[in-house]
């Protein structure tokens, strides 16, 4: 089990480097991927960094609790070549237990760090995927705007040639400016949610044009 928590925390530590404090996926640029937004977050996020410390000062302690003691040399003040060493024995049940915490202390220090990474990837992941439902409901009431736009000039050309009354006119106008409210209110709502998805990420430079 300590292995393989080991090979996903060197995983995560080794992602790789991009994203840091840059604008990124701009206009003209390389569009942003799912898996730049969970690697740019997993780098950059303030909790993910403090639990990979706590992970390696815990492996420290464990490597501590583990080694010998150091031996101890003395000598008889003005007295040549009388020197002693000794190395006190540390093998007893109190080297096992203290082995035995300190292991369970690294795998509850890299359980954590597992745990946030999961979390700030599912947050990357999330925000991702706003954004992209954000960009649909933004085209979808565009095309709702555009339809309307259409139908008040037929209703227009209608209501000169004497074929509908006024109101259909009227009705159908205001149909268009609440169209027009939904368009600019979705796109405030996309650029909002590009700014939430490069706040997960970590970039320093948002762009409210993320592509």
């Amino acid at each position: 089990m300590m292995r393989r928590l080991s090979l996903v925390v060197l995983w995560s530590a080794l992602l790789p480097v991009g994203l840091q404090g840059q604008g990124v996926g701009t206009a003209g640029s390389a569009r942003l991927t799912l898996r730049d937004a969970v690697d740019s977050a997993m780098r950059n996020n303030v909790d993910v960094w403090i639990a990979r410390s706590v992970a390696d000062s815990a492996r420290a302690e464990t490597r501590i609790a583990r080694a010998l003691p150091n031996p101890v040399f003395s000598s008889i003040p003005n007295v040549p070549f009388q020197y002693s060493a000794a190395l006190p024995l540390d093998i007893g049940p109190q080297r096992t237990s203290r082995a035995r915490v300190s292991d369970l202390g690294a795998l509850a220090a890299q359980s954590d760090l597992l745990d946030n990474a999961r979390q700030v990837a599912f947050a990357a992941r999330r925000a991702f995927l706003d954004v992209l439902l954000a960009d649909a409901r933004r085209e979808i009431v565009s095309a709702r705007r555009d339809i309307m736009r259409q139908l008040v000039a037929a209703d227009s050309a209608r209501v000169r040639a004497g074929d509908v009354p006024e109101r259909a006119l009227i009705r159908s106008s205001v149909e268009l400016l609440r169209t027009e409210t939904d368009v600019a209110r979705a796109g405030i709502e996309a650029q909002a949610a590009r700014l939430l998805l490069q706040g997960v990420m970590g970039v320093t430079k948002p762009d409210t044009a993320l592509q």
